[in-house]
């Protein structure tokens, strides 16, 4: 998968992160292939150092990938958005 993009699901990701997991060591030795993807490794990254604060790793991965981009509106009412600083185009208010 050199150079192509790549959806990450939820379960690659929790077998990533579960060394429990019955498919932990494919996980790890496909996210070390995939390295060069450095989106997908910023966001990991900043993902494990703001767990505490309830935010996805989708999300991060999502407010990286808009900064990258030159991204600041979403199409999103998760008021996680808001707090990174991007312009949401729907409200939880209606």
């Amino acid at each position: 998968m050199s150079g192509e993009p790549v959806f990450g699901d939820t379960s690659g990701f929790l077998a990533l992160l579960d060394t429990d997991d019955v498919f932990h060591s494919a996980a790890l030795a496909e996210w070390k292939s995939m390295a060069a993807n450095r989106c997908f490794e910023r966001a990991f990254e900043k993902w494990r150092l703001v767990q505490s604060r309830q935010w996805s790793l989708v999300d991060i991965t999502s407010f990286d990938c808009m900064r990258q981009k030159g991204i600041t509106q979403a199409f999103t009412f998760d008021s996680h958005f808001a707090q990174q600083g991007f312009i949401t185009c729907l409200s939880e208010e209606g």
